[in-house]
């Protein structure tokens, strides 16, 4: 999901259509959602390196 001025990224959410099964067991029914949301961002010197 990109803001729609900045085209920043804030994240993504995913919708489940069907139901999806691991082997014999429910993973997810139909209809389950799930979201992840970018909270921080900045720009480091090296990898690994927080703000």
């Amino acid at each position: 999901m990109l803001e729609s001025k900045t085209f920043r990224y804030l994240g993504m959410r995913v919708l489940w259509l069907r139901d999806e099964m691991r082997g014999s067991d429910l993973a997810y029914r139909a209809g389950s959602a799930y979201s992840i949301a970018e909270l921080a961002s900045g720009i480091v010197e090296k990898a690994g390196q927080r703000r």
